[in-house]
């Protein structure tokens, strides 16, 4: 028999009664972090764009790269930069170094206000006075994932974080969810997932949590 799977998707950051709408005892909730706890695909695509423009100037915009970023690793986006006779030289590590470094570059002087909704640490806060574990569960590398929840004052609202490090396959793969659910010792129907991007939500889906929250509200928030 099939376990029903509730969907929603949400334009602005939801309270604890959103989600106790949507599974009235969870308890766990996964967060991806990109599009969802915070908004920094942006930082990405511009330090990708800078790495980019030193090695193959004027090959692409700005905005597709935006594109390319959006949900994915880096082996990912240096891979399909390769077959498009992009750094066909450099090894994935050596590209995700630099790629890292300009990254935390960028990161240290924006503001906080332009890539972090002050509701979002409010549910944090609220779910984690209710006893609901709370993990991040992210394609992201663990040194940039740590620097960004610790810039933010929010690493200690997570009791798990689980990075593109932490399993073989990343989304839209379920492993990394899979993983999360064994090391907090729940079953999927225990667990709200919070994602954003289609490559999130696909591994979310398989995953098979009772409940998934589309993450809108950084998309809406670029609209207003």
């Amino acid at each position: 028999m099939k376990v029903r799977q509730e969907m929603q998707l949400f334009n602005h950051v939801p309270d604890i009664s959103d989600v106790l709408g949507l599974h009235s005892s969870p308890k766990a909730c996964l967060f991806d972090m990109d599009g969802t706890i915070m908004d920094t695909e942006i930082i990405h695509a511009q330090a990708l764009f800078e790495l980019v423009q030193l090695y193959h100037p004027n090959k692409y915009t700005e905005a597709q790269l935006y594109d390319l970023c959006l949900g994915q690793t880096d082996d990912f986006i240096f891979e399909t930069l390769k077959s498009q006779n992009c750094f066909l030289n450099m090894t994935n590590e050596k590209l995700e170094s630099m790629k890292l470094e300009v990254f935390l570059r960028i990161l240290k002087t924006t503001p906080s206000s332009k890539i972090f909704l002050p509701k979002v640490r409010l549910l944090l806060s609220e779910l984690k006075n209710r006893d609901i574990k709370l993990a991040v569960v992210t394609s992201s590398d663990k040194l940039s994932a740590m620097a960004l929840l610790e810039l933010l004052d929010i690493a200690q609202f997570f009791e798990l974080f689980i990075t593109k490090e932490d399993t073989p396959l990343n989304k839209p793969h379920p492993d990394p969810y899979l993983k999360a659910y064994k090391t907090l010792g729940m079953g999927p129907q225990e667990c709200v997932i919070f994602e954003d991007s289609p490559t999130g939500l696909e591994a979310a889906q398989v995953a098979a949590p009772k409940a998934i929250i589309q993450a809108g509200w950084y998309k809406q928030a670029k609209l207003s």
